[in-house]
């Protein structure tokens, strides 16, 4: 009988961290640079250096780890790797792929950790397990907090949060989690104040303002979530035109926010995509109408495949999970009962509404699917390159809440029954996954 969100906790506790500690370091995707990049942010490195036409950073030799990236491992030679420690005085420059572009406040749950984590041990195996452990715990009190808040569609966020692939980012050196989690939060918070209609404090104003600039120091894809400070109603302000000077300024501060940290990383994009980024972005604005087709080009061939890697097809660059259809199909199917057997979501977007959030959704792909373009598809090509489901996951809540809209309480299941069956669903897909791990690894 206890509340989702306390249901949540008890198996998002055990389950995160099963998943920390049995998920190999490094193996997951580009978890090995996003650990460079936190390294280096604790040492007070918040921007990359570039040396020799190379982005990267000058940091102690054994910060970079010799256990294989992209590769099975085996858990001796992470014990092995274990015993060696940090010598600060034997550095070299370590060069960074896609991370250098990244905000430091994007790794805000790791830095806390790894900043722990140098304290106690100078062992870099042990220091990036504080790391995780850093960010599985504010990854989970935020996504507590996100159920909580949510007026309704509770089981679609208890869902979304149990996804494997949005798991690794929560329980990696990886920022996505952090992201994911802060969307969901900021998300529930604006429908939660729009449904009770209750006047904002300044305890509202202060946590909007905060989600909202993490949200804009993160990737600039997420930026358009921003705007769903449109839905906050007219009853929760002194008046209607301090609703619109609030929600203009908060946006525009957020949009600048978001802007200046992608001024201060436009030298790093230039740097990793050899100058390239400007043609594309050229041939983008000159031909608006063939850029569209490649993306609906883009979306014929692989889009199947978008939502099969989101509902958490494939881990670990495709080397977990990797043919177990059932789990996006288990996940999948739990999503739509959610929605079909939530009365409370039926008809709680107006017009107005819906349209806010289609266009916050369209927005977050477009952006999602030129940002791809610029950095990883070669010139005028067919098919947009370096799209993964798992970017998708910020927005996934969105998406089922407005499905929910129109499809909500059309079923009439027991609710505490399917409840159960949920929370079964969940505890059964990431048991699979864990044994994969174990067996995999150990």
């Amino acid at each position: 009988e206890e509340r989702i969100e306390k249901k949540f906790l008890y198996i998002a506790i055990p389950i995160f961290l099963m998943y920390m500690i049995f998920l190999p370091l490094y193996v997951g995707h580009d978890e090995l640079f996003h650990w460079y990049r936190v390294f280096e942010i604790t040492e007070g490195g918040f921007l990359p250096q570039i040396q020799d036409g190379s982005t990267g950073y000058v940091m102690p030799s054994e910060v970079g780890s010799s256990l294989p990236w992209r590769s099975d491992l085996e858990y001796k030679d992470i014990i092995v790797e274990a015993l060696r420690t940090i010598n600060y005085f034997d550095t070299e420059f370590i060069s960074d792929v896609t991370m250098s572009v990244y905000s430091p406040i994007q790794y805000l749950p790791q830095v806390i950790g790894v900043f722990v984590g140098k304290i106690l041990t100078s062992s870099s195996i042990l220091i990036s397990y504080i790391g995780r452990l850093a960010n599985v715990a504010i990854c989970i009190f935020l996504l507590y907090n996100a159920i909580k808040k949510m007026p309704y569609g509770k089981n679609i966020v208890l869902i979304l949060s149990f996804i494997p692939i949005a798991i690794e980012g929560f329980v990696s050196l990886s920022g996505d989690g952090f992201t994911i989690s802060t969307a969901f939060l900021f998300i529930a918070y604006i429908l939660d104040i729009r449904e009770q209609k209750k006047k904002m404090g300044k305890k509202d104003y202060l946590i909007l303002g905060l989600l909202g600039i993490v949200l804009a120091f993160c990737k600039i894809v997420y930026i358009p979530i921003v705007f769903m400070l449109l839905l906050l109603p007219a009853e929760s302000f002194k008046s209607n035109r301090r609703r619109y000077v609030y929600v203009v300024s908060m946006i525009c501060i957020f949009v600048l926010c978001n802007l200046t940290w992608l001024t201060l990383a436009n030298p790093y994009l230039k740097v990793y995509t050899d100058g390239k980024s400007e043609y594309q972005i050229s041939y983008v604005l000159k031909n608006p109408i063939r850029y569209c087709q490649n993306f609906l080009y883009t979306m014929q061939q692989y889009g199947m495949g978008y939502v099969e890697e989101m509902f958490g097809a494939s881990m670990l660059w495709g080397s977990a999970v990797h043919n177990y259809t059932f789990v996006p199909i288990i996940l999948i199917s739990l999503m739509f009962l959610a929605c079909l057997n939530d009365e409370e979501i039926k008809n709680k977007f107006k017009i107005r509404d819906s349209v806010i959030i289609v266009l916050i959704i369209l927005m977050v792909i477009a952006l999602m699917f030129t940002s791809l373009y610029v950095q990883w598809t070669a010139y005028a090509q067919e098919t947009i390159e370096g799209v993964q489901g798992r970017y998708f996951l910020p927005i996934a809540s969105l998406v089922f809440l407005f499905i929910g809209n129109f499809i909500g309480g059309k079923a009439n299941f027991d609710k505490k029954k399917l409840n159960k069956v949920i929370i079964i669903g969940c505890i059964f897909v990431s048991f699979m996954c864990i044994m994969e791990f174990i067996v995999k690894y150990i």
